[in-house]
């Protein structure tokens, strides 16, 4: 049985200029929904005042009041545009056993933000459906790559992780990746396969290198500290340089000019961000880096809504 396809989205009227900036204050938005129940496009006026950041940072620390808020903020989004009839379609597919894939496509990034996984479903949310399945996207992301480079060689899993800017219990991720390649009969070399230190720099030499020898990283996982930048978004730390031990805050441009020229042969990245609970009052923004990326032209970036605990 085919899956059922529902595409949600959210445009910001007039953006033009520094596609990547989180709105402030009251901002228009035109909601569209393309699904069974779906009805026509609407305008919707959202107000990013303390209530509704106080909202999102509150998931850091959930609670059942908490997701409840925040589930009923989104849903009101959405509702005008046929949320509640496209819904019920969604639960009584889900049901019956058949897998429905629902796309965020929008072009202004606190929007891809959002817990989306919060939507009420019923008395269900869509994180709690067996099958469901969400994706956000882009719109004026590169296409990925038709031919990858080094197309016959399987490609390598790797890590690059960076210490500088606080404790990230690198090892512990190194072992559940071994652990996962292990069991998808696949092989992490330690003395290959794994960048300590990552800066800029380091990566590209790294990946240039990877490149050159004919043995392509396929998935990256990067592994840092994330701190909140003068505009509010969220950046990574790294280091400086190789070799250095000062730490740099990387922003989510700066990562994807460096993977960009890259894209053919990294196919995904896993964006493991840290933070010292509390996370800082921006960590619901944490985001923009996996946005950046995916705009770059990367087919596939996980990343975290919020910073992930040590």
């Amino acid at each position: 049985m085919a899956p059922l396809h529902v595409r949600i989205t959210i445009r910001r009227p007039g953006l033009a200029t520094r596609p990547l900036r989180f709105a402030v204050g009251r901002q228009p938005y035109i909601v569209a929904i393309e699904g069974p129940g779906a009805t026509a496009s609407q305008e919707i006026m959202l107000s990013w005042d303390d209530g509704a950041e106080k909202i999102l940072r509150d998931l850091a620390f959930p609670s059942d009041a908490r997701i409840e808020r925040a589930g009923a903020w989104v849903a009101g989004l959405v509702a005008k545009a046929g949320w509640p009839a496209v819904s019920t379609e969604v639960r009584s597919q889900v049901l019956a056993g058949r897998t429905v894939d629902i796309s965020i496509h929008s072009d202004a990034p606190e929007v891809l933000a959002l817990p989306w996984s919060l939507l009420p479903v019923g008395r269900d949310r869509l994180r709690s459906l067996q099958g469901v399945r969400i994706r956000r996207s882009w719109p004026s992301a590169a296409p990925p790559h038709d031919e990858p480079a080094c197309a016959r060689a399987e490609g390598r899993v790797a890590l690059a992780f960076s210490a500088s800017g606080g404790p990230i219990s690198e090892a512990a991720h190194l072992e559940a990746i071994q652990r996962a390649c292990k069991a998808a009969h696949r092989m992490l070399d330690p003395a290959a396969d794994v960048l300590p230190n990552a800066s800029l720099e380091g990566l590209t030499r790294w990946l240039l290198r990877a490149r050159e020898h004919g043995e392509p990283i396929r998935a990256l996982h990067l592994l840092c500290r994330t701190a909140p930048m003068e505009d509010g978004r969220m950046g990574l730390v790294l280091h400086a340089r190789p070799g250095a031990r000062d730490a740099s805050l990387v922003s989510p441009e700066e990562i994807s000019q460096t993977l960009a020229p890259h894209a053919d042969m990294v196919r995904m990245v896993v964006l493991a961000a840290i933070a010292d609970d509390p996370p800082p009052a921006e960590a619901w923004r944490s985001l923009a880096p996996a946005i950046a990326l995916q705009q770059a032209g990367v087919p596939a970036v996980i990343g975290t809504r919020t910073p992930l605990s040590r």
